[in-house]
């Protein structure tokens, strides 16, 4: 996990493989869905994809 900031506020970043991510997708997103968490995937070691919810927080 990692902390960065944007736009001035800061934000906990998670960040997974691509593997763990094909092991575990169903899951991640119900995650991602529930706690509107984004989550970085990576790919040999490399920032790749970004998963996060369409649902905007009310």
């Amino acid at each position: 996990m990692y902390l960065y900031s944007r736009c001035g506020v800061s934000t906990i970043r998670r960040t997974i493989s691509l593997a763990e991510a094909k092991h575990t997708l169903s899951a991640i997103v119900q995650e991602v869905s529930d706690t509107y968490e984004r989550i970085v995937i990576t790919k040999n070691g490399t920032d790749a994809a970004v998963l996060l919810t369409e649902r905007r927080r009310v």
